[in-house]
């Protein structure tokens, strides 16, 4: 195993999920359980763990605490735009999730959930820690290659490794910055 993230969102995190993900991924493994929040606040505390691969239940408002509504494939959407060298996989319960999705383990399947993780959600989990490893190798051996610009260049490592200062500007940033700008050329 490599030393990429692994993180599992969910309001009511399934045990055998984590039980499974505590057990082959150790010191790698990261549980958020998703409460009272904001889907900004979400993305704040995501974006401090970049490059990961992300596990999102569809259901992320089944706990009657959550004040904020949305589904795992919303906030998935929302990620791929922030992180776009991330791995990002929806784990769901529901078996006619109309989205391509992880099924979750049952306790009456007639298999362990080792046996069933190990089937279903290692290959997708050893698949992401390849793709993200080799946007890493593809990076480094680009910074070897004058043909590209090294602003771009540095713009592409922030951004595997979730700095996206520019991406995460909102109107009213740009707004105050604009303002600023005039406020300066009018004392010049």
């Amino acid at each position: 195993m490599s030393s990429i993230k692994i993180i599992y969102v969910d309001d009511r995190p399934d045990k055998y999920v984590s039980q499974y993900l505590l057990e082959n991924y150790k010191e790698f493994y990261e549980e958020i359980t998703f409460t009272n929040d904001t889907y900004e606040n979400l993305l704040i505390t995501l974006s401090k763990k970049a490059p990961f691969v992300l596990l999102i239940d569809s259901k992320l408002f089944e706990n009657n605490n959550a004040g904020c509504k949305f589904t795992g494939e919303e906030l998935m959407l929302i990620l791929k735009k922030q992180h776009p060298f991330s791995e990002i996989f929806i784990i769901t319960q529901n078996a006619n999730c109309e989205f391509d999705a992880i099924l979750k383990y049952r306790y009456t399947d007639f298999e362990s959930y080792n046996i069933y993780y190990n089937k279903k959600l290692l290959p997708f989990l050893k698949k992401a820690e390849e793709k993200i490893e080799l946007y890493f190798k593809i990076i480094e051996k680009m910074s070897m290659n004058t043909a590209f610009d090294h602003f771009l260049i540095e713009k592409i490592k922030d951004s595997i490794v979730g700095i996206n200062n520019y991406n995460n500007l909102k109107a009213e940033d740009i707004d105050r910055l604009v303002e600023a700008f005039k406020e300066l050329k009018e004392k010049v």
